[in-house]
């Protein structure tokens, strides 16, 4: 797999993760604890802009695949996950 469960809070408001994380009675810290360790890579977005497929396009292993963020968009993300 190439997420993991914080990744979802890039793409919703605050209040929105919270309240996910209250219907399941979990915190952010125990969802961090489940890791013994992360490796984050960057977007290719951000330094190799030319590597970044957006829209209906196949990723590295051929698989087709849908990316609606343009790069833009993915930097952000991308920065929202690293804080």
């Amino acid at each position: 797999f190439d997420r993991g469960l914080l990744d979802a809070k890039a793409y919703m408001s605050l209040e929105l993760w919270n309240a996910i994380l209250d219907s399941h009675n979990i915190s952010e810290h125990y969802a961090l604890r489940r890791y013994d360790g992360v490796i984050h890579l960057v977007t290719a977005a951000d330094g190799a802009r030319e590597h970044y497929k957006t829209g209906v396009t196949a990723d590295d292993s051929g698989n087709v695949v849908h990316r609606d963020e343009p790069p833009e968009k993915a930097i952000a993300l991308d920065g929202s996950l690293q804080n």
